[in-house]
């Protein structure tokens, strides 16, 4: 449910199993996407002034790509991937231990120290060691091993059931349901191929999953002129959960949570720091535990026994829908506000 568009990452492993070998391949550096997931992933490579992490690059499932064109030079390189978030559930992450800073969209990043305080996002990368090694490919799979086209069609499937299509099972072949539902889809949406699993109807279904997902779950929008950060709660049955910090750049919005809401009542609290040192809150009076750093804290009693500290939330109504955009906003007195809205398309 939780979106990992977040510096508080909750990683949902399903299975998930990486793999890294050497080939005699043209490319230097590549990576191959044998999952039913689509993929963004990263690298970083240490050179003579430190790391360098690099990313987002986008992979069909049953796709291979170059990532690095020129031979290695170096004997470590540490690797990540993560599901798309138009996927239903969780995001899926394929890294270790390594910890490396990620930027939004297209970075490159040559300074891995305080990926906070830099606006960036640190994500735990794997470190791979591939010795003398020029040429790596590294295949990113789950525990249904798939063949490249297998991941291909498990892919086709996996997005036709996201979208409320029903293929099947989710298990890398084209039987006589997985075909029917794959045409009705090519109908509705006016996909003309010969193909039956074109790249043009993967980026279809792909397209129309992430529409679906704008529609739905949490966002927190940063309509102030100072950078924040976020973090939320609610109630699962009786149960309390509190997650934090999402990093909010001056005029950005994030994806908190996805697949729909977990409850109707959300609360929420965000702090900014400004150029003068005082410091704004967006709060309320409900006390959740937090904790200094990113954090994904299960229920809500004995906060600093527990080496957590107490924070005042603020209770959101979302009045039973299934989307729902807060803004972070300074009122007419400059004091700390927030607007609402079931509105959570970007």
């Amino acid at each position: 449910m939780k979106s990992t568009g977040a510096t508080a990452v909750l990683a949902i492993l399903l299975s998930a199993v990486f793999l890294a070998s050497p080939t005699p391949a043209r490319a230097q550096v590549e990576y191959c996407n044998q999952t039913s997931f689509y993929l963004f992933a990263a690298l970083a490579r240490e050179n003579a002034a430190g790391t360098r992490s690099e990313g987002w690059w986008l992979l069909r499932p049953g796709q291979c790509r170059i990532v690095v064109q020129t031979p290695l030079e170096e004997a470590v390189i540490y690797t990540y991937a993560e599901s798309h978030q138009a996927h239903l559930g969780g995001i899926r992450t394929w890294g270790g231990r390594a910890r490396q800073c990620t930027g939004a969209g297209l970075f490159t990043i040559d300074n891995q120290r305080d990926c906070f305080a830099q606006g960036y996002e640190p994500r735990d990368f794997v470190r791979v060691n591939v010795g003398d090694e020029t040429q790596w490919t590294t295949r990113f799979t789950e525990s249904d091993e798939y063949e490249l086209e297998e991941a291909r069609f498990a892919g086709a499937q996996r997005l036709l059931t996201d979208i409320g299509y029903e293929p099947g099972s989710v298990d890398g072949y084209i039987g006589r349901r997985t075909r029917r539902e794959i045409n009705r889809f090519k109908t509705e949406f006016e996909v003309e191929d010969d193909v039956i699993v074109s790249d043009v109807f993967l980026d279809t279904l792909i397209s129309h999953a992430a529409e679906l997902q704008d529609e739905t779950g949490y966002q927190f929008c940063n309509r102030t002129a100072i950078e924040l950060y976020a973090a939320m709660g609610y109630t699962e049955g009786s149960d309390w959960q509190s997650f934090g910090w999402w990093s909010l750049d001056p005029g950005t919005c994030t994806k908190t949570l996805k697949d729909g809401l977990p409850a109707e009542q959300i609360y929420t609290y965000a702090v900014g720091y400004t150029q003068d040192g005082d410091t704004l809150e967006w709060g309320g009076d409900y006390p959740l535990c937090a904790a200094d750093r990113a954090f994904e804290i299960a229920g809500n009693d004995d906060c600093e026994s527990r080496g957590y500290t107490t924070v005042g939330f603020q209770r959101i109504n979302t009045e039973g829908r299934s989307g729902w955009s807060q803004s972070f906003v300074m009122d007419a007195e400059d004091v700390p506000a927030v607007q609402e809205s079931e509105d959570v398309a970007q």
